[in-house]
């Protein structure tokens, strides 16, 4: 089967005269295909891209049960977790509000970009990678423990939901920002290049994680790893956000009724550090904590 534009069709049925909208997880024959931004995922070039790289790392894999044991904890206990300050939390917590994402704090705050530049490979890396959708997506990162990508704030919102992740969520290798500035070539007015495609095999659905996962970091694997050292291998937070390492998590949101977000209903678990140089703000916290022990089935855990 050829790739069909994920934006309208249905992978399965290619079906053409019933537009599946993007924030759909069913076409009208009832096929489950997921959110656009899974459509892209799994695409028939995308699948078998993924494969051969996913086949390539196991056969050139020096320790296959490490390798197994390292699969086994993606696919069995990774969560996705997205990282906030507090006024967010507060926002979710506090005012039944949800996770909003890059576009949607500019239009809250009403404020233009700090940095431009910046500002701008991040409208282009969005509009190459989800095409007419960007301002859906939700950034996180694959989780298997601690304080999430601190970089991007001191609140990790850890998400397990099972509806959400499977539906909506897709993952690529590395930031979509990097991967933009790494693999895609521009123009000298700063443009993509008209005939520049993303390359292939690099993002999955939820289900196929681990294998971005282990494509990605065969060659870290050693017999003497031990399993508390794949949570800093999955994500690891360097001095800066440009010296982070993880798998990024994409999660579409929109305002159709039956679009799920990342709010109290699908998180899981909030962590934060107890220390605070901000008593003020520590006070707040704590006063944001017990309105989190109010919500069934949401865990607070303090590092």
């Amino acid at each position: 089967m050829n790739n069909v534009d994920p934006r309208s069709k249905c992978p399965v049925c290619e079906e053409t005269t019933h537009p599946i909208p993007y924030g759909e997880v069913l076409c009208h024959k009832g096929h489950d295909v997921g959110s656009v931004n899974v459509r892209y995922a799994r695409q028939k070039g995308e699948v078998e891209a993924l494969e051969e790289r996913y086949q390539q790392a196991r056969a050139a894999c020096d320790t296959e049960l490490v390798a197994n044991r390292f699969e086994e904890a993606v696919l069995g206990e990774s969560a996705a977790v997205f990282n906030c300050d507090l006024s967010a939390l507060r926002l979710i917590f506090e005012h039944d509000g949800y996770y909003l994402n890059y576009y949607e704090q500019r239009e809250r705050d009403k404020r233009p970009p700090t940095d431009i530049d910046k500002s701008r490979q991040r409208l282009m890396a969005d509009a190459y990678l989800f095409p007419d959708f960007g301002e859906c997506i939700r950034h996180g990162a694959l989780y298997l423990g601690g304080l999430g990508a601190r970089n991007y704030g001191l609140y990790a919102l850890v998400v397990r939901d099972k509806r959400l992740l499977d539906n909506y969520a897709s993952t690529l290798e590395e930031n979509s920002y990097h991967f933009f500035q790494t693999k895609v070539k521009t123009c000298q007015a700063g443009s993509v290049m008209p005939s520049e495609r993303p390359p292939e095999g690099y993002r999955s659905d939820w289900q196929n994680r681990h294998k971005i996962a282990l494509a990605k970091h065969v060659d870290d694997l050693s017999d003497n790893l031990q399993d508390e050292a794949f949570q800093d291998l999955l994500l690891h937070n360097g001095h800066n956000r440009g010296e982070d390492e993880f798998i990024e998590v994409h999660v579409y949101g929109d305002e159709s009724p039956n679009c799920p977000h990342i709010d109290k209903k699908t998180v899981a678990e909030v962590h934060c550090e107890r220390i605070s140089d901000d008593e003020e703000d520590f006070e707040i916290l704590c006063l944001v904590q017990e309105r989190v022990s109010r919500v069934p089935d949401v865990g607070w855990v303090w590092h």
